[in-house]
């Protein structure tokens, strides 16, 4: 299987064209999140991230969702429970979903090399969604830095249970 990695090469050229004052805000957009889209572990560059999600010098960020993502936002409850799936040093990441089998997949998807994550939850406010993309994950974009974060499911609780 491929893997495609952002690199920081591509970090820094998208960086210089996402500051680029005169990039209209729905072109920003785009890019922002085609590069989200493909990049393997965005919460090693957390700060960058954070500052393209939130850029302050954006008018409309709104673009950073097509309409249908927009909907399905809409639809969510105001209080949203997030599921993550992920190795317990990376619980407090950018990348979320409303899919619990979502997360259980991310858990057990290196467990052939023998690296076992856990399932993760947070409830959040839904205007603290700083992006959405409904299909295929159910994607939930936010700042992570100060949720309250439960382990929901851990490997090793249930290899205890086998025994």
């Amino acid at each position: 299987t491929f893997v495609y990695s952002i690199d920081r090469l591509e970090l820094l050229s998208l960086m210089e064209i996402a500051d680029a004052e005169e990039l209209p805000d729905a072109h920003y957009c785009d890019l922002v999140t085609g590069v989200w889209i493909q990049s393997e572990a965005p919460n090693r560059n957390r700060s960058f991230w954070l500052r393209l999600f939130t850029d302050k010098h954006r008018r409309d960020l709104s673009h950073l969702r097509s309409i249908e993502d927009q909907a399905a936002l809409e639809r969510l409850p105001d209080r949203v429970r997030l599921y993550r799936g992920a190795v317990p040093k990376d619980r407090r990441g950018m990348s979320w979903t409303t899919r619990p089998e979502i997360a259980r997949f991310f858990a057990s998807r290196l467990s052939s090399i023998n690296i076992f994550g856990s399932v993760f939850t947070t409830v959040i406010s839904k205007d603290k969604i700083l992006a959405y993309f409904d299909e295929p994950e159910s994607e939930v974009v936010i700042d992570p830095r100060r949720i309250v974060i439960e382990c929901l499911e851990d490997p090793r609780s249930r290899e205890g249970e086998a025994a």
